[in-house]
């Protein structure tokens, strides 16, 4: 025999896949190839053909399953079975984000009760330090990346959304957490395993674009009167030793159910469709 024919054995073909996380696929293809040469053809020359496909060879079924495994065993002097296994993660980069959601609560202050009753002794001074919990929803994304940013990350972080994320409305959402770990995949490439935790405020008693801002009820032992700044004094003419209620322009609020409150914007704004999570 003049020359080596190598030739594809249909009958050995096979795949497998299986996932260890739900997220990750690992996906493993074994193909057969047989081979006539000369009885005095090397073992090396045999592995060396270039008929067969190379060590690391991308799999022509997905760019991220490559050859790892070529096994070769000798039938007769001049009848070669060689087995190729193909392994590798996919996608292993830039894949489905995994989303899970969950609830974080936080103590806010509240000087009305749940009808709107304000809440005060029955002298009707406003009583402080009560607070109701509220619940704001917390979405936690998992994703893999091939390379990241992190100068916009870190504008992310101290800010709020400008744009309707995730069906909220805009001021709602806030990037609170990421964390970014660098892992190498089946293929032995580099890649970016990334988790968001961005947190859903409620907007009570205010606005949705004003959901994260500081608020805090207006009061003060200054108040103006007749145009002027001068101490609040109680019904006796003495200096108060605690804040008195103020209204917007602030003069005196007598009635406590009119209360009104300051908020003032912590964060910037930035369009969250930019931090790439779903796209």
């Amino acid at each position: 025999m003049s020359g080596e024919i190598v030739s594809q054995m249909w009958s050995v073909d096979a795949f497998t896949a299986e996932s260890i996380d739900g997220f990750r696929k690992v996906g493993k293809i074994t193909e057969g190839y047989q081979i006539l040469a000369d009885p005095g053809t090397a073992k090396l020359a045999i592995s060396e053909l270039a008929a067969l496909p190379a060590m690391g060879a991308k799999h022509a079924a997905n760019d991220d399953i490559r050859l790892r495994n070529r096994d070769f065993v000798r039938i007769s002097p001049i009848h070669w079975q060689a087995i190729m296994t193909y392994q590798g993660e996919y996608p292993a980069i830039d894949g489905k984000p995994k989303v899970k959601w969950s609830n974080a609560e936080s103590d806010e202050p509240i000087d009305v009760d749940y009808l709107g009753n304000p809440i005060m002794t029955v002298n009707g001074e406003p009583i402080d330090g009560v607070t109701r919990k509220i619940n704001d929803l917390v979405a936690t994304v998992e994703r893999n990346y091939r390379s990241i940013n992190l100068v916009t990350t870190h504008v992310y972080l101290d800010s709020v959304n400008s744009d309707t994320f995730m069906g909220f409305a805009p001021g709602v959402a806030k990037l609170t957490a990421f964390d970014a770990t660098q892992a190498w995949d089946a293929n032995d490439d580099g890649y970016w395993q990334v988790t968001a935790r961005i947190m859903f405020r409620y907007p009570y008693n205010t606005t949705a674009a004003k959901a994260w801002y500081a608020r805090i009820r207006h009061e003060g032992y200054i108040e103006k009167l007749g145009g002027k700044l001068v101490h609040a004094v109680d019904a006796f003419g003495q200096n108060v030793t605690r804040p008195v209620l103020l209204k917007v322009d602030g003069t005196r609020e007598t009635n406590p159910a009119s209360a009104y409150w300051h908020e003032w914007q912590r964060y910037g704004t930035a369009a969250y469709s930019g931090l790439g999570l779903f796209a």
